[in-house]
């Protein structure tokens, strides 16, 4: 999983090119490179 680099939620174009959604802690810091992490596959192509 690779996230993008801007990740305002008011961008809608994020959105719509996202295939999956990492979850994560309110108030958690960013998440380390090779970290395991919770995802949430969008079923998108």
């Amino acid at each position: 999983v690779r996230p993008f680099t801007d990740q305002d939620t008011s961008l809608a174009s994020v959105f719509a090119a996202a295939n999956a959604l990492i979850r994560r802690p309110a108030g958690a810091g960013a998440a380390v490179s090779g970290e395991a992490v919770e995802v949430r596959w969008l079923g998108r192509g």
